[in-house]
């Protein structure tokens, strides 16, 4: 007699717990925001310049951002499969360029009611484009090209 073999593999699904999702992304970035506002405290002592919390915690909105955008990223990807370049761009790319326009506005929010507006909108805009672009580009990158890598074999 002949049995067949089942196949008892489950299929990966990118789909985690969105509170469990949060709940690590918050850590994650109030590590990081902790960090990189101790960097430019010490950055500051060894210039000689006076160090502002306010200011530091205000460039550092970009950290902030992350955590919508991932929770919404992760959302979008439960049921998607990357079977062309271009989605896959698409994708790569629809969150960069959402961080990239969306920070300048809340940063600029933030400025005009605790630093009397001394900050606007393109100096946001281009301070981000020029230092943190690469701080879109490599996590949001990660995420869409990780999704696949337990499809393959």
């Amino acid at each position: 007699m002949v049995y067949p073999i089942s196949n008892n593999e489950v299929p990966q699904s990118f789909s985690p717990n969105p509170r469990k999702l949060f709940i690590v992304l918050s850590g994650i970035i109030a590590v990081i925001v902790g960090l990189t506002i101790f960097q430019d405290f010490l950055e500051s002592k060894r210039r000689g310049y006076h160090f502002y919390f306010n200011e530091s915690l205000l460039f550092k909105t970009v950290w902030f951002l992350y955590i919508p955008i991932v929770m919404v990223l992760c959302k979008k990807l439960k049921n998607e499969t990357f079977n062309s370049l271009t989605k896959t761009t698409v994708f790569i790319l629809t969150p960069i360029i959402a961080h990239l326009f969306i920070l300048p506005y809340i940063a600029t929010i933030f400025a005009t009611f605790f630093f009397k507006g001394q900050y606007d909108l393109f100096k946001f805009f281009s301070y981000t484009l020029t230092h943190d672009l690469y701080l879109f580009v490599i996590p949001y990158t990660g995420i869409i090209l990780g999704k696949n890598i337990p499809n393959y074999k």
